[in-house]
């Protein structure tokens, strides 16, 4: 009789931590990694820093093309600008999925430095959306001055 109340007892521990486990287990998973404010500011820098430092995508900054805006543009010239710009974007993009961390997500944005249009997100976050820029100007060619603008959120 009493080694049946022996294995009773072995058995509720372990079932006792079998629950506990798994209770951490789906609590831990559901909030991943926390990093810090100061953190994701440092990425971002990094980010742009990186960006602004290479040659090529310093180049690709500076050649998107801004006027696509202009509502006196005609359709076909639109189209041709927003294709070339999407493009740009598709690599700045290439570059900081190699880099960012893939809990995050991001946008970027390249931007005209006067205040007559506000630089921001497409589309309305319900987190803590993380912004840092920086001012790409000139290449020894060109001086055509772009806000580069990074965005970055946990999903």
């Amino acid at each position: 009789m009493k080694n049946k109340r022996g294995w009773l007892r072995v058995a509720e521990a372990f079932i006792g931590i079998v629950i506990i486990t798994s209770v951490l287990i789906v609590v831990i998973s559901q909030h991943p990694r926390g990093d810090s404010e100061e953190e994701i500011y440092k990425m971002e820098r990094i980010i742009l820093r990186q960006i602004s430092l290479n040659d090529t995508m310093r180049q690709e900054v500076l050649d998107y093309n801004l006027t696509y805006l202009d509502n006196l543009l005609d359709d076909i010239v639109k189209g041709e600008i927003e294709i070339k710009n999407n493009e740009i974007i598709e690599d700045l993009s290439t570059f900081i999925r190699s880099i960012n961390p893939p809990y995050w997500e991001y946008e970027i944005k390249i931007c005209k430095i006067d205040n007559s249009v506000i630089c921001a997100l497409e589309d309305y976050k319900d987190t803590e959306v993380y912004a840092d820029e920086i001012l790409i100007s000139a290449d020894l060619e060109t001086y055509s001055p772009r806000k580069l603008k990074l965005f970055m959120w946990r999903e």
